[in-house]
């Protein structure tokens, strides 16, 4: 693991509560007031800086701490409301995903199995389409009970939806036709 620097003669200023540090120096080539910082166990400085003053350096490490320490107290939060989450699925229940760029595409999964309170198990449904009044469109309804794939385990997230790819997420289907299109 690569060493940090710390400059000759610092002060070492330790923040606990974000697991960070501070080595507050003279540089002595300008005579300037400097410092440098950490996160956690990094090598790599989360910022290296020369200031006006010694105020100037305060103030602009005040204000990192703050920045810091509200970043972790949302990731808390956020990881305390994802533990909390419980979804309300059952099985039978049907998510949709719309998705696409220069077209629309939309697919439909049916609920299969109800693993854990953060877990489902679905499977693709094949689906019904009726011609829309534009051209090269369709609207699609899902199919219940006639699948076009294997059942697949899928951690509901918060929210409701389920990721379907990299760039595609599902969510509870309203009951309502969704619309497709194509390119020619």
């Amino acid at each position: 693991m690569k060493k940090r620097f710390v400059p000759k003669d610092s002060e070492e200023l330790i923040f606990d509560e974000i697991s960070s540090v501070v080595y507050c120096y003279q540089d002595i080539e300008r005579d300037t007031p400097a410092a440098i910082g950490y996160i956690r166990n990094r090598s790599k400085p989360d910022f290296h800086f020369q200031f006006s003053n010694d105020r100037q350096r305060d103030s602009y490490i005040s204000e990192w701490v703050e920045n810091l320490s509200n970043i972790l107290k949302q990731k808390i939060a956020k990881r305390e409301k994802s533990n909390a989450f419980e979804h309300d699925y059952e099985v039978g229940d049907i998510l949709c995903d719309e998705w696409g760029w220069d077209q629309s595409n939309v697919d439909f999964y049916q609920v299969v199995a109800v693993k854990t309170k953060k877990t489902i198990m679905v499977r693709k449904l094949e689906k019904n389409s009726k011609p829309a009044r534009e051209p090269m469109c369709e609207w699609a309804t899902p199919m219940l009970n006639y699948f076009s794939s294997d059942e697949v385990a899928k951690r509901v997230l918060v929210g409701g939806c389920i990721k379907t790819s990299s760039f595609s997420y599902a969510f509870k289907w309203n009951g309502k036709p969704k619309r497709s299109s194509w390119d020619a």
